[in-house]
This record gives C-alpha cells, sequence and structure tokens, in this order.
C-alpha cells in the first residue's frame, strides 16, 4: 500500500504543477495504473475485495445458522443462541468441523445486517408520516429547469409566480418568537442553485431556497422554511437556535434527519 504522503506529492504534481501521468510514473518510480489510481482516490482506499469470500467449511452450514437466529427472534433475550452456543449445535449436531472464530463472524455480520434493515423499516415507516402521497403543495408541480433569467423554476398557467411562498414563508414568519415580539418580517424570497445549501438569510431578512427544496415532503420543507426563518433571529445554531426551532416544530428531529438522510436523492 502507497504511504499518505506519496499520496500527496503525486496529486500535487499532477494536477496542480500540471505534470503528465507518464512522467509522474517515471519520477515516483510507480506504474501509471498506480498514478490513476491516486487521482481517482485522495487517500489510499486500502484493500477493495472484488469476490465474496469463500468458507468451504462453514458455507454448508450457513442455513443452519440463519435459522437459528430467525427462531431467536421469537424467544425472550435470556433464552437467545449465543456465538458460542451456536457453534456447539453445529459441532454437537451437525458435525461441524470448523472453528469457533468463523462462525461468530458471520452471526455477527448477520446480525449487523439485520440490525441496519430494522433501522431503515424504521426510517420508512417515518418518512410515510412525514408525508402522504397524493398531497403535494403547489410548488412541486412546478416544471424545475433552468431558464435565461438564471431561475430554476417556470410557472405554468394559474400558478404563483411566488411558489416559495406556499412552503410556508408567510405562514411562519408571523409565528418566529414563540410570542415575545410579533414575529420577524422578509424583505424578499428568492429560488436559486445555492449548491450544497438548502437555503440561506441575510441579516436584511433576505430568504434563498434551493430549487431542489421543491422535491421534499411537504413536514420537510416546513421544517426548512422555519429554520432560516429562525435565523433571522438567531444567526448561529446555538441552544437559544434550535429553542426558538422547538416553539414552532416540536418534532423538528424527526424532520431534520430525514433530511440528512434522504436529501442527497432529491434531484432531478
Amino acid at each position: 500500500m502507497k504511504s499518505v504522503d506519496l499520496y500527496g506529492r503525486v496529486r500535487r504534481a499532477v494536477l496542480i504543477d500540471g505534470m503528465s501521468r507518464r512522467e509522474a510514473a517515471r519520477i515516483f518510480g510507480i506504474d501509471r495504473r498506480t498514478v490513476d489510481k491516486i487521482l481517482k482516490f485522495s487517500l489510499p482506499p486500502g484493500y477493495r475485495r472484488t469476490k465474496p469470500i469463500k468458507r468451504p467449511k462453514l458455507d454448508p452450514f450457513v442455513g443452519i445458522i440463519d435459522a437459528i437466529l430467525e427462531a431467536d427472534k421469537c424467544v425472550p433475550k435470556k433464552q437467545k443462541h449465543t456465538s458460542k452456543r451456536v457453534f456447539e449445535r453445529l459441532r454437537d449436531e451437525y458435525g461441524y468441523t470448523g472453528g469457533i472464530t468463523i462462525v461468530k463472524d458471520y452471526i455477527y455480520a448477520s446480525k449487523t445486517a439485520l440490525k441496519a434493515k430494522a433501522e431503515e423499516t424504521k426510517t420508512t415507516r417515518t418518512c410515510h408520516t412525514l408525508h402522504n402521497p397524493g398531497q403535494f403543495r403547489a410548488c412541486q408541480v412546478l416544471i424545475i429547469r433552468p431558464n435565461q433569467r438564471g431561475q430554476y423554476w417556470t410557472p405554468m398557467r394559474g400558478q404563483s409566480s411566488k411558489p416559495i411562498d406556499k412552503l410556508g414563508v408567510t405562514t411562519f414568519a408571523p409565528a418566529v418568537g414563540g410570542g415575545v415580539t410579533l414575529g420577524v418580517t422578509t424583505k424578499s424570497v428568492s429560488v436559486k442553485d445555492l449548491a450544497y445549501r438548502w437555503a440561506s438569510c441575510s441579516a436584511d431578512g433576505k430568504l434563498n431556497f434551493h430549487w431542489k427544496c421543491m422535491m421534499a415532503t411537504p413536514m420537510v420543507i416546513d421544517y426548512i422554511v422555519v429554520h432560516e426563518l429562525c435565523h433571522m433571529r438567531v444567526r448561529d445554531h446555538s441552544t437559544a437556535f434550535w429553542n426558538e426551532v422547538d416553539k414552532i416544530l416540536p418534532d423538528y428531529l424527526e424532520r431534520k434527519n430525514w433530511l440528512k438522510r434522504y436529501g442527497a436523492a432529491l434531484d432531478v
């Protein structure tokens, strides 16, 4: 495995200094394919398995282990099989001749995969509660495409020319402050391509939203809007800021986690 220092020197020579890949391979004494790999990965990726691992002693008993783990789902916790107990059953009842370590590793991998699947199912159910299919906001039927003016939406006939207002800006703005003040006042609302940000808020009340917000679920859109409106009172992400968000959306963490998990999939 090549060192991190070599990765840095090769990448600098080719990407910054303009050295050719052939010349870099000659100067650093490495293969041209290695140069290509270094340019593809900023850090050494380590060993990557290309084929599934072969377990000649364990593979005939994998089905039995899976059946034991499946049966354990219906019994109390203290009655579940430990890895050692599974190994002993395989050895005594089924004639398994392999070691215990490979059995432990397989069981650990299986339980980890089941746990990840259960977590994904739980999150999917949460998404169903966040979004009721068929109940889209008006802005979600807009044609999302850049035009000559740099806008990333084109209103159809009968649709509002300010679709972002329908995302809840006018609804939530008076509520920010929890009754302590008369809320906040926005100066303008725009839809742009904000790269890696969902939205932004300037000190003078100008709100900018990424056009991808239009493809999020209604409750997540509400969270993005409330998030930016609360920044008009608290500029940072301190405890005071999240308290402001919590006053309006007590379940904001659920919406925030949905956006973090599925936000990257909101694309055209």
